[in-house]
């Protein structure tokens, strides 16, 4: 009796995934851009909020998260001047380089 049963929920579970399949290829042949959409984050903004000794959480309650923010500003085309501040003096963190 469960073997039927199992049976029949593995024969519709096959039929949902041939539909999803189908539907997806459907959307995509008629130029559909699927998932979740990007957040449109200027990179020079952050670095200019963070110049101002924003933290990392309070950049990202804008619209992303701060592991996404820090990427952002690890990567190269962010120049290290804009992330410096006028006075190194006056950086809170001065003494914690790395």
């Amino acid at each position: 009796m469960f073997q039927i049963i199992g049976a029949m929920a593995e024969f519709e579970r096959s039929l949902i995934r041939e539909r999803v399949v189908f539907g997806l290829k459907n959307a995509r042949a008629k130029g559909v851009t699927l998932g979740r959409p990007r957040a449109q984050v200027e990179v020079a903004e952050l670095a200019r909020m963070r110049g101002k000794g924003m933290t990392l959480g309070q950049i990202a309650a804008t619209k992303i998260s701060p592991a996404t923010v820090s990427s952002l500003l690890k990567e190269p085309a962010v120049s290290k001047q804009a992330l410096t501040w006028p006075d190194l003096n006056q950086h809170p963190h001065a003494g914690l380089r790395r």
